[in-house]
């Protein structure tokens, strides 16, 4: 009856946990760096929205220059291009870093396990109420 939510939400708990744990595998791992922001990258969105995706240069330990794109956008610039950002990087592929903050880093994992415990929850409460 329902249980196309209990089907949404095995993909949900998945992604979730994925990404919770390669997050925590990589701020426990991983080396630190400030870099600053250089600029956004403009992205159409939705209903001629446009989303701002902070560009970030910062120095690898061994001193190479990266610049990495943010993994969120927003609908304005958050931060000014100058501003110091704090970034996470594996030394083996820092030009995979990621600005280290809540909704760089961590809004990914919680917004899919929240997806995933709204869909449990709705397909729990729909098996109770058909008993």
């Amino acid at each position: 009856m329902h249980y196309y939510l209990a089907i949404i939400s095995i993909p949900l708990w998945g992604m979730g946990f994925y990404l919770l744990g390669s997050r925590l595998w990589l701020f426990l791992t991983a080396y630190r760096a400030s870099g600053t922001i250089t600029g956004f990258k403009e992205v159409a969105g939705v209903r001629g929205r446009t989303f701002y995706y902070p560009i970030v240069l910062f120095k690898a330990a061994d001193g190479s220059e990266h610049s990495i794109l943010g993994a969120t956008g927003s609908f304005r610039p958050s931060g000014k291009p100058g501003s110091t950002v704090a970034v996470l990087y594996d030394a083996r592929h820092p030009e995979k870093g990621m600005v280290y903050s809540l909704m760089q880093f961590w809004m990914a994992p919680i917004v899919f396990l929240i997806l995933a415990g709204a869909a449990t929850f709705a397909f729990l409460e729909a098996i109770q109420s058909i008993k």
